[in-house]
């Protein structure tokens, strides 16, 4: 057996025929990988593609039939053979393991070797590669298959070997997730028991092995991630309307937080953890806290902490929209961070709606703003216009006027990004009655009833939109109006969601039809798992003159979709 060249190409084609030619300090990044070859001995080369869209593209064998090797430069010419049976990304990570080098990045683009202990490498990874297709064709229960042969993992040889557990514990966690609403999928509570078992035993798994990635790569930002994420999972999880509720949502954020944070440690540059750390703090914290049933906090107390982690999560996408800006000019850094860049500023806009929100009362039939802090309240809202403007010119291919910017989905669905922009002109408007912002609450609202959703969201119906209208016309008293966005549904005994019953009973209530209102009120407060259930006995007891007042908009709420 004789020698092999790897070289490595980020050009999609080759002539047949050809050379490659190394000089200067290109030859000397790759002399030091040269010293093994032995001009006595027949020698051909594995050509492999070093691009990500070409990683489980073939490499080609290539015949070497003039190698040159002088003091600056090295020339090798070639014959182009056939395709190998060996994929570009399973020669590269065979040179990463052969160089025992810590990134792909590392290896050099040309490097003698010896064939035998070349073939001896590649060929004891081929349970590597077949997992790999697996993979690419998204085979995840049969990766789990596989890899459970080797059971227990520990006392395996796949238990010292990352790249193989790196794709079993990426099986292992798309098996466990269950983002799911389980009263509605597993009505049967014996199917629905032994489903969530077996989910909790893949997330299990995922942890294990993405616990072993970090003891095997401590250096590397990417382990870390990984095993963040996989709480991240179970923090939107235990969130989840009707999801599973076997865990704890406070210590899961906790220990995603930390595992981000140690992926940021490691590398700086990782906006998708900065993202995720404001999602936690901005979206689904705040609702744990405000539907949680801790007697030693009084409501007010839980949206107070609530308002203190939406401030957090500002603070952490501020850091992560500063860190594309600044990079803005690095097409490569541009291209991988630009949908969080965009989603940082949609989920920025809505956390400064949630702190911008003022208390509204109902007292004497009459609906007003009573908020001490409107002041501050207003600036929230003024900073969420303008992150939400910016999230729509920078979601458009050619950023024109925002209407025009509106006309097609992007990385944030249009219906979602107008109608953030209406509400929080409409709650301008509920602060300081700027005809201005009515205008524009009524126009954004309008056009996000017009949007049409994308293909994967044509399910979706749009009460979040119309109850919003409603509300405006509402905080108007002009009640005729604001009853035709919602009335007809409820009139044709269509399910309305509970936000949207709300805002109907309360026309009602102002109109002076307690009767339609406290019939609302009723058939809600019978159902004993409403999450809303304590603004509707608020509502009720007003209307029974019971309660001379109403509080609104007191808590950080979501009544719509999550991108």
């Amino acid at each position: 057996m004789g020698n092999v060249w790897i070289i490595s190409t980020a050009n999609d084609s080759h002539p047949k025929v050809g050379s490659f030619k190394w000089w200067g300090t290109y030859f000397n990044a790759i002399k030091p990988y040269l010293e093994k070859y032995d001009s006595t001995k027949e020698s051909y080369a594995y050509l492999y593609f070093n691009r990500a869209n070409n990683r489980y593209r073939k490499a080609l064998k290539l015949k070497i039939t003039h190698a040159e090797i002088e003091k600056n430069y090295l020339n090798l010419r070639y014959i182009t053979d056939s395709e190998s049976c060996y994929t570009s990304y399973q020669i590269c990570l065979t040179l990463k393991e052969i160089l025992q080098k810590r990134s792909v990045n590392d290896i050099p683009y040309c490097i003698v070797l010896d064939e035998n202990h070349f073939k001896q490498v590649i060929e004891s990874n081929s349970l590597l590669n077949n997992f790999q297709m697996l993979c690419k064709k998204r085979m995840w229960q049969k990766i789990y298959n596989e890899a459970s042969k080797y059971k227990p993992w520990e006392k395996s040889e796949l238990w010292n070997s990352p790249s193989i557990l790196q794709i079993i514990a990426f099986a292992t966690a798309k098996l466990s997730e269950c983002a799911i609403n389980l009263r509605k999928e597993y009505r049967d509570k014996v199917e629905r028991k032994k489903f969530l078992q077996q989910k909790s035993i893949y997330r299990n798994e995922t942890l294990k092995l993405r616990k072993r990635l970090i003891e095997l790569e401590p250096w590397n930002a990417a382990n870390y991630s990984t095993l963040g994420y996989s709480y991240y999972q179970n923090v939107i999880e235990l969130s989840t309307v009707g999801g599973r509720r076997d865990g704890d949502i406070f210590k899961e954020a906790e220990y995603a937080i930390y595992y981000f944070d140690k992926a940021i440690e490691k590398d700086t540059n990782r906006l998708p953890e900065i993202y995720r750390k404001g999602q936690i703090f901005i979206r689904l914290i705040p609702k744990a806290i405000l539907y949680a049933t801790n007697d030693d906090e009084t409501f007010h107390q839980r949206v107070q902490r609530a308002r203190q982690y939406i401030q957090m999560g500002i603070d952490a996408l501020i850091k992560g929209i500063q860190k594309f800006e600044n990079n803005i000019h690095d097409k490569n850094r541009y291209a991988r961070w630009q949908k969080y860049y965009i989603k940082s500023l949609y989920n920025g806009a809505y956390g400064y709606l949630q702190l911008g929100k003022p208390m509204i009362k109902i007292m004497a039939n009459s609906i007003n703003c009573v908020d001490i802090h409107t002041s501050q309240k207003y600036e929230y809202l003024l900073h969420g216009i303008q992150w939400i403007d910016t999230c729509i010119h920078a979601d458009s291919e050619k950023p024109s006027t925002l209407d025009d910017d509106l006309e097609k989905n992007g990385v944030i669905c249009s219906v979602y990004k107008s109608y953030l922009k209406g509400v929080l002109n409409l709650y301008c408007y509920v602060i300081n009655r700027n005809e201005d912002h009515r205008k524009n609450a009524l126009h954004y609202l309008q056009k996000a009833n017009e949007l049409r959703f994308p293909t994967s969201l044509q399910n979706q119906r749009k009460f979040f939109v119309l109850e919003k209208m409603a509300f405006l016309y509402l905080y108007d008293h002009n009640y005729e109006t604001a009853k035709k966005f919602l009335e007809p549904f409820y009139k044709n005994q269509k399910s309305m969601p509970e936000y949207a019953m709300y805002t109907l009973a309360l026309i009602y209530a102002l109109e002076r039809n307690k009767e339609e209102s406290i019939k609302i009120c009723e058939n809600i407060l019978e159902k004993s798992k409403s999450l809303m259930a304590p603004k509707f006995q608020r509502l009720y007891e007003y209307c029974t003159d019971k309660s001379s007042n109403i509080e609104l908009q007191e808590e950080v709420e979501d009544t719509y979709g999550d991108t």
